[in-house]
């Protein structure tokens, strides 16, 4: 498998998460962290859904800021390496509205995205020059129900596409693949982060993914 050396990770977790992305992204730091990427949590406090939505700006501005900074003291060192984002379930709304907050994040500073079971619409835009992965599971009925969220008059809902892309995947060039597929079981919104097994095979999956965007990269 090829070595992460290279490559620093930013990781955000969803809403309504009480131990700061401890049982789901922060599961993806030792596999990561085994095949020498560096891996940086952008963790948050207990949010409900109306606090992820208001809350949206700052956490997106957070991120952003964190993943352009330079390494300083105490910090992971991310100088010289590619910068990936990963987010799971609402961290990936928080991902997609850090770009929109700064344009100059795309491309050279963060040119790889991942998203798992993302609450995000199936149309949802990134920036031209930032290659994305979505896994999705058709089993999952969490993010089924954010598009009830369409249907209350909230005035800050453009600022939020919720939807089930983390159930039928994204459109507009995104790469997808099915859990079900890579695992070989009922994949449900936080499956993939519930054994150790689970998260190897989906940072082997990410890894061969990173591979080949950096053969085509090179291509071009």
């Amino acid at each position: 498998m090829m070595s992460l050396s290279r490559y620093w990770f930013g990781l955000a977790h969803g809403f309504n998460v009480r131990d700061g992305g401890g049982a789901t992204t922060d599961q993806l730091r030792a596999p990561l962290e085994a095949l020498g990427a560096s891996v940086e949590e952008f963790d948050r406090s207990h949010e409900n859904i109306l606090r992820a939505a208001l809350g949206l700006d700052s956490a997106a501005r957070a991120l952003a800021h964190g993943a352009r900074s330079r390494a300083v003291p105490g910090r992971t060192e991310r100088t010289g390496r590619t910068r990936v984002l990963v987010g799971h379930s609402h961290g990936c709304n928080v991902i997609r509205r850090a770009f929109e907050l700064d344009p100059d994040l795309a491309g050279t500073t963060c040119s790889h995205v991942v998203l798992i079971n993302p609450a995000l619409r199936v149309d949802a835009k990134f920036p031209e020059g930032v290659q994305v992965a979505c896994y999705y599971s058709p089993h999952d009925y969490v993010v089924a129900a954010s598009l009830a969220l369409r249907l209350l008059p909230w005035r800050w809902f453009w600022k939020h596409p919720w939807g089930e892309a983390g159930r039928k995947g994204m459109r507009n060039g995104a790469v997808n693949f099915n859990q079900e597929q890579l695992l070989g079981v009922r994949v449900e919104h936080s499956t993939v982060f519930t054994r150790r097994a689970y998260t190897e095979r989906l940072v082997g999956s990410v890894t061969g993914w990173l591979a080949r965007m950096a053969v085509q990269g090179a291509k071009l």
